[in-house]
């Protein structure tokens, strides 16, 4: 198997996993009582606070630190 195709398939496998999570957090949302647009409300909150941070983390000079 080449480079690109584990790569693919790992990325594949990383986006397929994360929709499974995000899917199980929405019905736990819904089941405790958030209607539809609470739930999604709650979600993109969620989505813009981890794109803020991960910016804060990249040009605060993280990327030194990473292993890869």
């Amino acid at each position: 198997m080449s480079v690109r195709a584990t790569y693919l398939t790992l990325m594949l496998l990383s986006t397929l996993a994360a929709s499974f999570i995000w899917g199980v957090n929405t019905l736990f949302l819904l089941s405790a009582g958030l209607s539809n647009a609470q739930a999604f409300a709650a979600n993109a909150f969620f989505t813009v606070g981890q794109v803020i941070f991960e910016v804060l983390w990249l040009m605060s000079g993280a990327e030194e630190l990473r292993i890869f």
